[in-house]
């Protein structure tokens, strides 16, 4: 190299020179920019993991809010979430290098998928125990309104005995609707043998009027008995949707357990990638500059010797 330099003019030797200060400062720059463009990539990737963070929280928000208003709303604003949580975490996982932070990935892409399984029965529950209700309240009231008929064509009549028998019926289908309206209304397991045993003496005390009353009030008092055999199937019904609404949302509550600890996790391992990546990025562009220092050095005494030590 020296030989060679000894050869050259001043001109390109300066150019020379000036050509490897251009490029050892380009070579930091281009180490720099790698250095910093890692770190801004794992930053943005914490950025998207805080936003998949803050979107399970609100899927846990939307998911109590449905259960709580009996799906009054609709299923929209859980839906929608769980079809922004599915993409981003699809996109993480794309971008994701570290097999254990994949696999946390996965997993909670996983948790997604029986997520929507899981709210598809809520809702499909949560119907059936509304059409439920539904039920209840409109045979409940044909058995009524069957039941009123027979009562007010009694009262004109002189049987007291016929007359008192039809008024037990009607006490009989109040008690049962007010044990049904308890145990609908408070969900609570321990009501509804209460309400069916209500219903049960109803229909008992339904099944023994008609030998007693006359023939007329036969279709009224066959159709009470039929409406509140079908109330009774309501209560079955709505007791089932029950149990299916709670079951679904105890899998929901637990899926999203799942993707919150992962989300949580994942938020810490990649904070440890990102540090690890910025002092990486320190070491490579500390050594970048000691190298062009060096190098620098190295060709500026070689050039000056070339220039200087002819003229003396």
């Amino acid at each position: 190299m020296f030989q060679w330099l000894g050869n050259v003019g001043v001109n390109r030797k300066l150019g020379f020179g000036f050509g490897l200060v251009l490029f050892l400062t380009l070579m930091i720059a281009f180490t720099g920019w790698i250095g910093l463009g890692r770190v801004i990539a794992h930053g943005d990737m914490l950025g998207l993991i805080a936003s998949l963070n803050d979107q399970t929280k609100d899927l846990r928000t939307a998911r109590m809010d449905y259960f709580s208003t009996r799906g009054e709303k609709g299923p929209g604003e859980i839906n929608d979430l769980l079809g922004k949580l599915e993409p981003g975490l699809q996109t993480a996982r794309q971008s994701i290098e570290q097999p254990a932070d994949m696999a946390l990935l996965d997993k909670q892409l996983g948790a997604i998928a029986d997520y929507k399984v899981a709210f598809t029965e809520l809702t499909r529950a949560i119907a059936n125990r509304e059409d439920a209700r539904g039920k209840l309240g409109a045979n409940a009231d044909n058995a009524v309104a069957r039941v009123a008929t027979v009562e007010n064509a009694l009262r004109q009549s002189d049987n007291v005995a016929q007359f008192d028998s039809v008024v037990s019926l009607s006490k009989a289908i109040q008690q049962a609707r007010y044990q049904v309206r308890g145990y609908t209304y408070s969900g609570q397991a321990d009501a509804e043998q209460p309400a069916l045993d209500a219903i049960d003496n109803a229909l008992k005390i339904l099944a023994s009027l008609p030998p007693q009353l006359p023939d007329e009030h036969a279709a009224n008092l066959q159709q009470a008995n039929e409406s509140f055999k079908t109330y009774r199937a309501a209560v079955g019904q709505f007791r089932d949707a029950q149990t299916a609404s709670a079951a679904a949302v105890k899998r929901m509550s637990d899926l999203g357990v799942v993707l919150r600890e992962a989300s949580r996790n994942l938020t810490q391992s990649q904070t440890i990638v990102r540090d690890h990546e910025a002092s990486d990025a320190k070491i490579l562009l500390a050594s970048a500059a000691a190298l062009a220092f060096l190098f620098g050095v190295i060709a500026a005494l070689a050039i000056t010797r070339q220039i200087v030590t002819p003229l003396e």
